[in-house]
């Protein structure tokens, strides 16, 4: 069943972002989760929990703050939006999102919206009845390919009520620029890896960053060096680390996330900079004495990186930007304008970075974060120490015949 979409065209002025944070709609329980661009129009997608169910609401509004329209976009079964981008070729909107099917499983919901907010597609794939969970999502001259897990069931016993355990595998798909399904791969071959977080790509190389639910103390980076081979790299941390966040530059893959620290329930954030080849060039911890979470990296120049995300200074949760000068005088700005706020991501508008959030006073309100706009501390909360990480090259990932896989 697809989904129906409501079109309401709102024009709102919303002045300039010369304040710490918006509201594009007054509608209660909403989360905003993704934020993106195209230089000439804001993209933002969130979540509405409504009924025990979440839709998803999108709304476009130009670099003047007007929004242009608003979508609803609901199903009978809940919808939970993980990546979008914005097609440089037709300007279609195009969101990998996950909805979730009888049973309480994921299946894929890949949706595409023209720059008028019409449906281009609206695709649903859950590998004949498996569980599939997209996290990524690039644009690729001819389509988009999705990086994520599935689920698949094997038979473990051949008796009369035969037994199935579900094995997860990290998994690929691609789809044709209308909609229509490509290939898949199910990754069988290498379990070391059994998801998908990340997939980056320049004219070079496509980069895939894996975990392994098993082994909380690495991360996996996949390099591509032919269409159909993967050169494999194991990250090694001396504690548990999960990834929050990749950039890929000209020269640089900069991945970051958290630490957790040990026998602790707390963490540090953590950045990691590799060279094209992955090489190791640098990695930092960010430590304070309080709960502090990444959400997102941006390297700006040689000599500036911004770090993003939400930190619990004086017992108050609050969003952040930590910006990080190589040649000194870092500075930290914080926003806590609200009983609670959460920060889910981050996009650079011509050199202002906005935020996609929430914040609840009597109800979880959506709301977009300009973060040049919050308050500098003088108050040295964060410290920045050397990361202790080690890679090593493991394997050349088996060839995957792409072609072979078409539908």
């Amino acid at each position: 069943m697809r989904p129906f979409l409501i079109t309401c065209c709102i024009f709102i002025s919303l002045s300039c972002f010369s304040q710490s944070y918006y509201k594009l709609s007054d509608k209660k329980n909403v989360s905003y989760k993704v934020v993106l661009n195209d230089k000439e129009h804001i993209y933002i997608i969130g979540e509405l929990f409504l009924n025990n169910s979440k839709d998803l609401i999108v709304i476009k509004t130009d670099l003047d703050k007007n929004i242009v329209w608003e979508k609803l976009i609901t199903h009978k079964n809940t919808l939970v939006v993980n990546d979008a981008i914005i097609d440089s070729s037709n300007s279609n909107l195009v969101i990998a999102a996950e909805q979730y099917t009888e049973g309480n499983r994921e299946a894929l919901y890949a949706l595409s919206l023209d720059p008028n907010g019409n449906e281009v597609f609206a695709f649903f794939d859950n590998e004949d009845g498996g569980e599939v969970e997209p996290y990524s999502i690039i644009q690729e001259s001819d389509g988009y390919q999705i990086s994520g897990f599935t689920k698949v069931k094997n038979q473990i016993s051949n008796s009369f009520f035969p037994l199935y355990e579900e094995i997860k595998y990290s998994y690929l798909t691609k789809i044709s620029k209308s909609g229509k399904k490509k290939w898949s791969v199910i990754f069988k071959e290498n379990d070391q890896i059994n998801s998908i977080l990340k997939i980056k790509a320049n004219a070079s190389n496509t980069y895939l960053v894996g975990l392994n639910d098993t082994d909380k103390n690495s991360f996996y980076i996949l390099k591509s060096i032919s269409n159909t081979n993967y050169e494999v790299f194991k990250v090694n941390s001396e504690k548990p680390i999960l990834v929050s966040d990749v950039q890929l530059t000209d020269n640089h893959l900069i991945i970051s996330g958290v630490i957790q620290n040990k026998g602790e329930d707390s963490y540090d954030m953590f950045v990691s900079k590799f060279d094209k080849n992955i090489g190791l060039n640098n990695a930092f911890k960010i430590k304070s004495k309080y709960e502090d979470w990444l959400i997102s990296c941006k390297q700006i120049d040689k000599n500036q990186m911004l770090v993003f995300g939400k930190t619990n200074f004086n017992k108050k949760k609050q969003v952040f930007q930590y910006t990080i000068n190589e040649r000194g005088n870092n500075t930290l700005n914080l926003f806590d304008g609200f009983q609670e706020v959460h920060l889910f991501d981050v996009t650079n508008i011509q050199g202002s970075f906005i935020g996609a959030g929430s914040a609840f006073e009597k109800s979880k309100i959506g709301v977009l974060y300009n973060f040049s706009s919050f308050e500098k501390t003088e108050e040295d909360v964060f410290s920045k120490e050397s990361l202790n990480l080690s890679v090593e090259r493991i394997d050349i990932f088996k060839t995957i015949d792409l072609n072979s896989f078409k539908n």
